[in-house]
């Protein structure tokens, strides 16, 4: 319709299924909202043949009356990004640490109740939970993170994640912190 080729793998010269990056739903009560999203460095958008699949791209989703829209290194704010890396591999404890359940929630219990009622650095309140419960050196930073990553602790993630300060833990959900 447009007159874009569609893109073609370069060996069979077969048409390849174009993909978007990111489809969010946004909830508002009982509305839902999506939006389409693709990544790209600023640098490659010089190119024709990448506009004109995006061209393709953003036909296809309007067709669907969802916004879509493109996403370059200068949207994404560099300490939040590298506060998501950190995370991310901190999703899931038993990738990380092999603490029964009780025993993670006794030091997850403890992390939370000195990270919320001291200004100990993180570090710190973590190296004291290790002694305390006679776990391996990073155990309770690793339990710190992962409630981080499962937003059980609510933090500021377009600050720098500091573990020699203080860390400020904006709320907790999913804990039974006395």
């Amino acid at each position: 319709e447009i007159g874009v080729r569609h893109p073609t793998d370069p060996q069979t010269q077969q048409p390849v299924v174009m993909t978007t990056d990111f489809l969010v739903t946004v909830r508002s009560g009982t509305l839902a909202t999506d939006y389409a999203r693709t990544l790209k460095y600023d640098q490659d958008l010089q190119s024709r043949r990448t506009l004109e699949k995006f061209e393709i791209e953003r036909r296809y989703w309007q067709t669907r009356n969802v916004d879509w829209g493109i996403v370059t290194e200068h949207e994404i704010p560099m300490v939040l990004a590298k506060n998501v890396e950190l995370l991310h591999e901190y999703r899931h404890i038993a990738d990380r640490a092999s603490l029964p359940e009780d025993e993670y929630q006794a030091v997850a219990d403890r992390l939370t109740r000195q990270a919320l009622q001291t200004d100990t650095p993180l570090k710190r309140i973590a190296l004291d939970c290790d002694r305390h419960f006679g776990l391996a050196p990073g155990t309770g930073l690793t339990v710190a993170y992962h409630l981080m990553a499962n937003r059980r602790w609510q933090i500021n993630m377009e600050e720098p994640l500091t573990v020699s300060k203080r860390l400020a833990i904006l709320s907790v959900t999913d804990l039974d912190v006395e």
